[in-house]
């Protein structure tokens, strides 16, 4: 199988690409990401520094577009906040 593209839409991550080789139906429905300037490190190709914390986590939702798979922006959560409501 020849790889294919998966494009990130919206939030931090807007514009970014990501290649798989695998059957599409096989990417998860949802994609979660703790964003730190060392994650838009690795994503550009330089070297990571582990001392970086995150200051949100991001939500995609992957949907199919009319040419091919996308994830779409979800949600951002700042860092401190939970994740899900509990009331």
């Amino acid at each position: 199988m020849s790889a294919q593209t998966v494009e990130f839409v919206g939030g931090p991550l807007d514009g970014y690409a990501y290649s798989f080789s695998h059957r599409p139906e096989q990417l998860p429905p949802l994609a979660m990401f703790s964003i730190s300037t060392d994650l838009v490190r690795v994503l550009i190709g330089q070297k990571r520094k582990v001392t970086d914390r995150a200051t949100s986590t991001v939500l995609y939702c992957l949907d199919r577009k009319h040419d091919g798979w996308r994830y779409s922006h979800a949600a951002t959560v700042p860092v401190g906040q939970p994740l899900l409501d509990s009331a």
